[in-house]
């Protein structure tokens, strides 16, 4: 048996629970690259990338005999053996019909186990295109741009060499792996508990649960209670170059950003589907921000607004990106985040199925990578109805929908809404 290389972190023990109980899949993002991409050459970089970042190397395991799991305290990292075709899938798919909406709900549909000796991440490789599919357990969304920027640079270095590259048949061996890096919450202080803080959000956790978010006049929006296993619909959008430099121009405009913007035109539409509704919106935070840390663990946090109509967008963007800039600077949702330190992560995770918990939408943007196109994209969970997954490259940006089934009927009219309201910005602009 291989061996143990330290205990998961809090953060870690959290993500374990949702993959035990399947109650988040994957996220995954795609990258377009400029050319065909051999797969024995990206056995090779993927390789590198592994040796050099051990932790992609690893799954956790559970220590003890038994059904208790302890919380997810009883588990260690372990170095694995990695098979190419454990970790890398070939498809032959048309090139120009690739990239479409079904693509992304069959990748949503791939889970990754605890306790077994497999990667808990994948590649998908077609052609120029390659998928970096991952548990979310030490990967944030981040982490799988991280990836793509490392595979460009294996693969530069790579390149002189490629007729020279033998075939492999285990990307990485087990006794390659003799070290992880420590956790981010042992190395920094983002996720630490200063006393009033902790005392406040202690207070409205026991207390007061419904100061997690701002008070709303009108009821938050809400369908069924939430379940495992969630039915997803996933619809994907292209913008292109000149219209993002016109959308960019004119969020500076009213001294927003793009987030707060698109925030902002989503709930300005959903209301015609859905009046006499107050929404919410969940924003994931990169803590990179703050801190140096390891590209392939998770260092966020989330912000939550929630407002009332009617939801201007100028006002509503004004009102998002006050609260936003307000939290970013306290860190206080990083400090939320660290008291599930002090809970039963089990319960915690498991006490929202059946309720009404989940958010409107959630915005996740990772940013613009130097490739041609990128796609990054994940199911809801049990965080939204709606999801705007977003990436940009140098062709555009684009946008990954997900939506649960509940507000199938009301998306095909929301998403014309949608288009011709990033038209506008365009026209407006000329």
């Amino acid at each position: 048996m291989t061996q143990d290389l330290r205990a998961p972190s809090f953060m870690e023990r959290y993500q374990l629970c949702r993959v035990d109980n399947k109650y988040y899949p994957n996220f995954n993002v795609t990258v377009k690259y400029a050319s065909t991409i051999n797969p024995k050459v990206l056995a090779h970089a993927v390789h590198n990338i592994i040796v050099k970042n051990p932790l992609l190397g690893c799954n956790y395991f559970r220590t003890t005999q038994g059904d208790d799991h302890n919380d997810y305290r009883n588990y260690s990292i372990r170095p694995i053996d990695i098979k190419f075709d454990e970790l890398i899938s070939v498809s032959s798919e048309s090139e120009d019909t690739y990239i479409n909406d079904e693509l992304f709900a069959e990748l949503n549909k791939i889970h990754f186990d605890i306790n077994e000796t497999k990667p808990l991440w994948k590649l998908v490789l077609n052609g120029p295109y390659v998928t970096i599919v991952c548990s979310h357990i030490y990967f944030d969304g981040n982490s799988g741009c991280f990836f793509h920027k490392d595979l460009l640079e294996e693969l530069k270095e790579l390149h002189s060499i490629e007729d020279l590259l033998a075939p492999l048949e285990f990307i990485v061996k087990a006794v390659e792996i003799t070290s992880v890096p420590p956790p981010v919450d042992s190395t920094t202080t983002l996720y630490s508990l200063p006393i009033w803080q902790s005392v406040k959000n202690l207070f409205k956790l026991a207390v007061a649960p419904s100061w997690f978010k701002s008070p709303t006049k009108l009821p938050l929006f809400q369908t069924t209670p939430i379940v495992v296993d969630q039915i997803n619909h996933f619809k994907v959008i292209h913008i292109d170059p000149a219209t993002v430099k016109s959308i960019l121009t004119h969020v500076k405009s009213l001294k927003t950003t793009l987030t707060p913007w698109l925030i902002a035109i989503t709930f300005n539409l959903f209301l015609k589907l859905h009046p006499n509704n107050s929404f919410d919106a969940t924003i994931p935070l990169n803590g990179r921000r703050y801190t140096p840390a390891d590209k392939y663990q998770v260092v966020v946090a989330e912000s939550t607004v929630a407002l009332d109509p009617p939801f201007d967008i100028e006002a509503t963007s004004s009102a998002i990106t006050t609260q936003l800039s307000a939290e970013l600077e306290s860190r206080d949702p990083f400090n939320r985040v660290a008291l599930l330190k002090f809970v039963n992560i089990g319960n915690f995770a498991s006490q929202r199925i059946g309720t009404h918990a989940r958010h409107t939408m959630e915005i996740s943007n990772v940013g613009k990578l130097p490739v041609s196109r990128c796609w990054f994209s994940q199911g809801c969970g049990f965080s939204a109805h709606l999801q705007l997954n977003v990436a940009s490259g140098e062709d555009g940006m684009d946008i990954v929908f997900a939506y649960v089934d509940e507000v199938k009927k009301d998306f095909d009219e929301f998403i014309n809404n949608f288009q011709k309201e990033i038209s506008s910005i365009k026209r407006g602009a000329t």
